[in-house]
């Protein structure tokens, strides 16, 4: 499977504190082609798949912790990938200054020939 034919389909974002979630999802939008170089090689010939991650964010939109909760990928590389790239990300402040937790459910689909 060649990268450019894996494509992060569908984001959303559900947060527990406040947060901005349309940054929220623009900061995953402008970083997609790190998710999608993790999850590509191991790909396998499936047409979809699906990682939910989990983000602790600090009041200044830091990631404290980022932890993959469940992947339909084969490849155990994958999510330790994944979390590697994000922890390096900034993310929108926290609107009421406290810690920000963020669950992310990502859809990966390969693109039509």
């Amino acid at each position: 499977m060649v990268a450019s034919h894996v494509q992060l389909q569908a984001v959303q974002a559900h947060a527990a504190g406040r947060i901005d979630e349309a940054r929220v999802r623009s900061v995953l939008a402008e970083h997609q082609g790190h998710l999608v170089a993790c999850v590509t090689p191991s790909w396998g010939g499936k047409e979809s798949g699906e990682v939910e991650l989990q983000l602790v964010l600090s009041s200044k939109g830091r990631v404290v912790t980022a932890m993959v909760l469940r992947t339909s990928l084969d490849d155990e590389t994958a999510p330790a990938c994944i979390e590697e790239a994000i922890r390096h990300w900034s993310f929108p402040s926290a609107l009421d200054g406290g810690l920000v937790r963020v669950r992310i459910p990502l859809r990966f689909a390969v693109l039509p020939s």
